[in-house]
């Protein structure tokens, strides 16, 4: 048997912003702090840097989502294992909405990155990745997303990334925006949130057959 495909990186960026690119060892250090968010260990790590394909016919930014439900930022391909990074559409919301260009780049590739993280890293319990990643409803999928793009950021001491991230969720569609419920269920204590997510995660992302023997408790169960 081939092992897995690496996760294929792609932006579609004008040649002028060619620059703004991120570097694959930005994409490296930002899959592995995921990991530790996750409490997973990352598998199938991109071993090349983004490709460029130029942008298509500019459009309005009036909505995140496009009509057939993908992210116009952003999308993350679990069939084909790719992370893509419109660029062009991150530099028009970002001007829309009074945000920098490589702010929103970078919690864009870290929310995306995050959705490969939760689908293939490989637990560090036994039964592997979310196998059921791909059935799984979008609201879920988006809500454990945001949940990890916002405990990453903060853990990785990103002060200012963490306002804009809690800045720009304001502007999605609802399920992008269910992560601050979870987080302030916690009081804001990271350590006590990580927790929490961790064991979700691990319930969401657990086999089927192996739910009946799962015991969870609510995140103020926790000590302090």
């Amino acid at each position: 048997m081939s092992d897995p495909r690496p996760l294929k990186l792609e932006a579609l960026t004008w040649e002028s912003h060619r620059s703004w690119i991120p570097p694959l060892e930005q994409v490296i250090i930002f899959t592995k702090i995921l990991g530790y968010i996750c409490d997973r260990e990352p598998q199938q790590l991109p071993d090349k840097p983004f490709s460029r394909r130029p942008c298509l016919e500019p459009e309005e930014v009036d909505e995140w989502i496009t009509p057939d439900g993908k992210d116009i930022l952003g999308q993350y391909d679990p069939v084909e294992t790719t992370v893509t990074l419109n660029m062009c559409k991150i530099k028009k919301y970002a001007l829309r909405h009074g945000f920098h260009f490589e702010d929103i780049i970078t919690i864009v590739l870290v929310h995306e990155l995050a959705h490969f993280i939760t689908h293939l890293a490989k637990s560090r319990k036994c039964w592997g990745n979310w196998k059921e990643f791909e059935s799984a409803k979008s609201e879920t999928i988006e809500q454990f997303a945001q949940e990890a793009t916002n405990l990453a950021l903060r853990a990785a001491g990103y002060g200012h990334l963490v306002h804009v991230f809690d800045s720009s969720s304001r502007h999605c569609p609802p399920k992008y925006d269910t992560w601050r419920e979870c987080w302030r269920s916690c009081k804001n204590d990271l350590e006590k949130a990580l927790k929490d997510f961790q064991k979700r995660l691990g319930e969401e992302a657990r086999p089927p057959f192996e739910h009946e023997d799962l015991h969870t408790a609510p995140c103020d169960d926790y000590e302090e």
